[in-house]
């Protein structure tokens, strides 16, 4: 199995469990410094969110909700200029599945988004909310991480860590990116 899909069953694995614990509201996962991100995300694209799709998933056992994002650059890899992000939740029937710690993707606005290819051709985000940096108004990047709980390795523990982060110039996150990724777009 390929790593990154390792990575993105280890997330919604990581979910799933943060769904069925009686006190659990947030989901626990990893914290990545940016060069892990970059090195686990085959695809990193800024792009323009479209509309979502929530439907059935092929089994019928949850919801799936598919978003097009017109991709305007790639940062890392290569694709189409239409993408199709696939996230497990989302409203259907007037029911919700909510995934605490998942990105939000909101049409119309802009983003950069860490992506991961599946064996099937479907795309997903690599590493849950941490996939997503909101771009708004001002330029500036920002991620929200509230819905999470993060930890760090750290002499051979997990310990606990606050991932707050400062906004950042878009072009500048762009440029750290594309230099991690070894892109000519620096």
């Amino acid at each position: 199995m390929r790593t990154g899909l390792k990575w993105i069953l280890a997330g919604l694995f990581s979910a799933a469990v943060g769904l069925t614990g009686a006190f659990a509201d947030a989901t626990t996962m990893l914290y990545l410094p940016r060069d892990e991100l970059v090195a686990r995300s085959p695809l990193v694209v800024r792009v323009e969110v479209g509309k979502g799709v929530t439907t059935p998933s092929p089994d019928g056992t949850t919801v799936l909700t598919t978003t097009e994002v017109k991709v305007l650059d790639y940062l890392k890899g290569t694709g189409e200029k239409t993408l199709h992000i696939e996230q497990m939740g989302g409203t259907l029937n007037g029911k919700t599945l909510y995934v605490p710690g998942d990105g939000r993707l909101v049409a119309g606005e802009q983003a950069l988004l860490f992506l991961a290819p599946d064996a099937n051709g479907k795309v997903h985000l690599s590493v849950l909310s941490q996939s997503v940096y909101h771009v708004g108004d001002d330029g500036l990047a920002r991620r929200d991480l509230s819905d999470a709980t993060f930890l760090r390795r750290k002499e051979g523990k997990l310990v606990h860590v606050d991932p707050t982060e400062a906004p950042e110039p878009l072009d500048r996150l762009m440029a750290d990116v594309a230099r991690l990724a070894g892109s000519k777009k620096q």
